[in-house]
């Protein structure tokens, strides 16, 4: 028979021994397992950090919102002219990126992207000027309308930019800031849209387009047009206008409207993305003014520039 004695040891032995155990497996529980941020895929990160244009940031125009600038331009209309930037009420937008294009190595899934609410997105208008430095619009000039602008030689263009953040509903940590100086990303992302503005002075960039013995097989009738045999259509980013290169001895034309070229006080500038002017491998041009000549059939008057890349 047990005694007394033997019947606490062992109530006593079981109650340290339970005890022992359920402090042991709460301690693990408490305990939590850091994995991975998401992140973009490491080609639109370096995308990022080489300040290439960031494609995911959009623009709401009238309630919806626009993430090309071709729609957006069709949405503003051919009577952008005499409207004026602030009167727009545009703001800025971030489309959600595809699955191939963000990654998270814990497989933690559904990532989402926002704004970086401590560093809110901007939408604000700027120029280029003469000596291609971007200058944000002054409030005057956001309230002039863009007809007077372009006069005043300001061709002005939305831009939007600001922090972003990559999200993931689980896992420790689940999101992910940009820029980040812990991963190597400095630059802040952006996005220029250039919009079109009816009534703007240049119509066309017009090479040579004829030769002996044929003719050409014309492509997107959006960036040439085949119809007038005028040439190239400014583009809504001059980076993509004619010409793209350059050659010794090179020439062509600028079909120009609503500008009087025969005037004096008609004069243009050449702007180069030469860093040096004076560098020994620097591109030049010179203008030549022609006189203004009407072409039959053409809704405006016909004004070519004779350039010259040497």
């Amino acid at each position: 028979m047990a005694t007394r004695y033997q019947l606490a040891f062992n109530l006593v032995f079981f109650v340290s021994f339970f005890s022992t155990e359920s402090l042991a497996l709460s301690a693990v529980t408490t305990n939590v397992i850091e994995g991975h941020s998401p992140r973009f895929i490491t080609s639109i990160e370096n995308s990022i950090e080489s300040n290439a244009e960031f494609d995911y940031f959009g623009v709401t125009y009238d309630g919806k919102t626009y993430f090309n600038t071709n729609d957006l331009d069709s949405a503003l209309g051919i009577n952008i002219a005499t409207k004026t930037p602030v009167s727009l009420k545009l703001s800025s937008a971030i489309k959600q990126p595809q699955n191939t294009d963000v990654i998270d190595v814990d497989g933690d899934g559904d990532i989402s992207l926002s704004e970086d609410t401590a560093h809110p997105l901007s939408l604000v208008w700027y120029y280029e000027d003469s000596d291609n430095n971007e200058v944000k619009l002054t409030a005057a000039q956001t309230t002039t309308t863009f007809s007077t602008l372009l006069k005043n030689g300001v061709y002005p263009y939305i831009k939007v930019s600001g922090s972003v953040s990559l999200n993931t509903k689980y896992g420790v940590p689940n999101s992910q800031n940009y820029p980040d100086n812990k991963i190597a990303i400095t630059k802040t992302p952006y996005r220029r849209f250039h919009i079109k503005i009816g009534g703007e002075a240049i119509k066309y960039a017009s090479p040579n387009i004829s030769y002996a013995g044929g003719g050409y097989t014309y492509g997107d009738k959006s960036i040439f047009d085949p119809a007038t045999n005028n040439g190239h259509i400014p583009q809504s980013d001059y980076l993509d206008n004619f010409p793209s290169t350059g050659a010794n001895g090179l020439y062509f034309y600028l079909v120009i409207n609503g500008i009087d070229n025969t005037l004096d006080t008609t004069t243009w500038m050449v702007k180069t993305s030469n860093v040096d002017d004076s560098s020994l491998n620097a591109i030049t041009a010179s203008i030549q003014k022609t006189e203004a000549q009407a072409q039959k059939g053409s809704k405006f008057m016909i004004t070519r520039i004779w350039c010259l890349s040497r």
